[in-house]
């Protein structure tokens, strides 16, 4: 009986290189409860959290093939489609150009004024380089025209909705975080324009924010988040942010306290009470939620999944081999555009869709995994 119940769940018990941090993460994550000043308010805050974390658990510990890859590169092609339809459905304050379609405009007269542009902008920044990434990849080989075609039209569709979602969105920060992520793809994938690519998106991303000096970038990167006075009023809050990092060092505050905590114990001055949920820096904000231990653990983790996804997108030869590397170099340049958009903002971490990062990075494990299984098959012929 032990033997028939360890061949079916024996993959649970697999290790993976970002065990370590993963556990300290959801231990962080139990101490946070524990703590919370407000633990209705970090209960509600926390689901989205244990849901990813759970994926992250079950991704990296399935047995994947790299046709079950592929198809998981679809999906979350597919997920940035279905995000830009409820995204732009749910948006508040934005009036719906005429070209857009009339079920979009009954979606949001259910969904009325859900979504944050800036949250809506920051998940797309993660998986518009992903979808693009799928749309320049090699196409797999598959039986029937009508297949064939999906993995060709399919991409397309949901990139073009994402990006234009995106621009809808006014989201300066997102703009930039999914220019730079589609350049990392393109310069990944034919390293020898890297520097055309590169120069382009800089110089793309310069068009975006309309100029970068000191007293304007605050407020030109976080369009969509208007009640944040400028740079000044971001600096505050960042401030506000390392004094409770060094009043609740080994523990944080808990999920969702941000905002109730600082009102009482640290009050802003340049910014209305009531008006700013989070710290409007990723970092930052997990070691609010979570303290230093869980800050670090969260730098190890995604430094881990970073290293992964180089091992797996240097490898090149073989057709398995270069669908590997061209997957992974799409969901390094999504990664990367979140940690981009988290420099003046933490909208993926403290909302419901933020199990969908943590899905992503742990498809960085299998990538991996299925990258030494191939070389090593390589190697022995």
């Amino acid at each position: 009986m032990l033997l028939i119940v360890r061949r079916r769940l024996g993959w649970l018990l697999r290790r993976t290189p970002a065990d370590l941090p993963y556990y300290l993460l959801v231990f962080q994550t139990v101490v946070a409860l524990a703590i919370s000043p407000l633990p209705h308010r970090s209960l509600g805050a926390v689901w989205p959290h244990a849901l990813g974390l759970a994926l992250y658990f079950v991704i990296t510990r399935w047995p994947w093939s790299l046709d079950a890859l592929r198809w998981g590169h679809l999906a979350l092609a597919i997920l940035t489609g279905a995000l830009a339809i409820v995204g732009i459905a749910g948006m508040g304050g934005l009036r719906l150009p005429g070209w857009i379609p009339a079920v979009v405009a009954s979606l949001r007269g259910r969904l009325g004024d859900t979504f944050n542009p800036n949250v809506v902008a920051g998940y797309l920044a993660l998986l518009v380089p992903i979808t693009f990434g799928l749309l320049i990849a090699p196409r797999p080989r598959t039986r029937g025209a009508a297949v064939g075609a999906l993995w060709g039209i399919l991409p397309l569709m949901t990139l073009l909705a994402g990006l234009a979602v995106l621009v809808l969105s006014s989201s300066r920060a997102g703009l930039t975080a999914g220019v730079l992520g589609v350049c990392a793809v393109l310069a990944i994938r034919w390293p020898k324009v890297v520097l055309p690519i590169l120069g382009a998106g800089a110089v793309a991303a310069a068009v975006i924010v309309r100029g970068v000096s000191l007293e304007s970038i605050g407020e030109i990167l976080s369009a969509g988040g208007g009640s944040v006075a400028g740079l000044a009023g971001r600096v505050e809050i960042w401030q506000r942010a390392l004094y409770i990092l060094q009043d609740f060092s080994f523990t944080g505050l808990g999920y969702g306290c941000f905002e109730p905590v600082v009102e009482v114990m640290y009050p802003l001055f340049l910014s209305a009470s009531g008006t700013q949920p989070h710290a409007h820096n990723l970092l930052l904000q997990v070691g609010v939620d979570l303290g230093l231990p869980g800050l670090v653990a969260y730098l190890s983790l995604t430094g881990i999944t970073f290293w992964l996804l180089m091992r797996s997108m240097a490898a090149r030869g073989s057709g398995q081999r270069t669908a590997l590397a061209g997957m992974s170099a799409a969901l390094f340049a999504g990664l990367l555009g979140v940690q981009v958009h988290g420099i003046l903002d933490a909208a993926v971490w403290g909302n419901k869709g933020a199990f969908i990062p943590w899905a992503v990075a742990a498809m960085a494990v299998p990538l991996y995994e299925e990258h030494r299984r191939v070389t090593e098959q390589v190697d022995d012929e």
